[in-house]
């Protein structure tokens, strides 16, 4: 009888092991740098995490280049809110926030400049990018103004 007992324990370990990563899976993503400078640090978690953050790059991510990270394990509930992003520029240390950034399993993160400095897009193509850059964002909240100043009481 004792030789049941650590063989029913150890199966009630491996029990327990894999339910605690039920619906948990590798989580990877790639990050691609048009931004024209160098990107030193990435800091990704879950939004609704409360860990520290680690940089998930290994070198400076240069401009036009791009490489795959791999985060985690993370289960449906834990990427609900999204993804919590800081990222450091390499020319003078600046940093940018990015927050519920909803990013899915194997996706690409594009980080270029535009008007108001640095942005994120998220599986978005070059000419998608290109048409955000070029959007002229003063004239529409100007025209958004416009439009509720002359709408009827």
């Amino acid at each position: 009888m004792k030789a049941r007992y650590p063989a029913a324990f150890a199966a009630i370990l491996c029990t327990a092991a894999m339910l605690s990563s039920c619906g948990a899976k590798s989580y990877g993503i790639t990050i691609r740098n048009i931004s024209e400078v160098g990107i030193s640090e990435v800091y990704i978690k879950p939004e609704n995490q409360s860990v520290s953050m680690e940089n998930v790059l290994e070198e400076t991510l240069q401009n036009n280049t791009e490489v795959f990270v791999e985060l985690g394990k993370y289960s449906d509930e834990d990427t609900s809110d999204g993804f919590l992003l800081q990222v450091y520029s390499a020319e003078d240390g600046t940093d940018q926030t990015f927050s519920q950034l909803h990013i899915p399993d194997g996706s690409k993160v594009t980080f270029y400049l535009d008007d108001w400095g640095l942005a994120a897009a998220v599986d978005m193509t070059d000419e998608e990018i290109a048409e955000l850059k070029d959007f002229d964002y003063q004239e529409y909240i100007s025209s958004l103004e416009t439009e509720s100043s002359t709408a009827p009481a």
